[in-house]
């Protein structure tokens, strides 16, 4: 598994550093000290908002690191949020009353 990092302003974005360290990725310790000296490399003055994926190291050291810097904003991947929404959306179809009216619009739409 390999994590990314990115920098975005309005002139492009641009590829700053990847990792495949698994202690890193896994412990919100080492990966705070990771985004800190990231941090700093970049300029706390150049960042805005940093986006991470939601898993559960992330999203303590999301916290983490706005409590720590506060100028900087922390939000989740949306894609993530999204595919979240979409396994909701999923499970909600198996419900027996919201199957029955799905297979009920797919049928008129069929129809028309």
């Amino acid at each position: 598994m390999f994590d990314f990092f990115f920098v975005n302003s309005l002139e492009r974005t641009m590829f700053v550093k990847s990792t495949n360290d698994l202690q890193l990725v896994k412990t919100s310790e080492k990966l705070i000290e990771f985004l800190d000296i990231l941090v700093k490399e970049i300029g706390e003055e150049n960042i805005v908002k940093v986006i991470t994926n939601n898993g559960n190291n992330y999203v303590l050291v999301g916290k983490l690191l706005e409590e720590k810097k506060s100028n900087l904003y922390w939000t989740l991947y949306v894609a993530y949020v999204v595919h979240c929404i979409e396994l909701m959306f999923e499970d909600i179809g198996k419900l027996s009353l919201i199957r029955k009216r799905v297979q009920k619009g797919i049928s008129f739409v069929g129809f028309i």
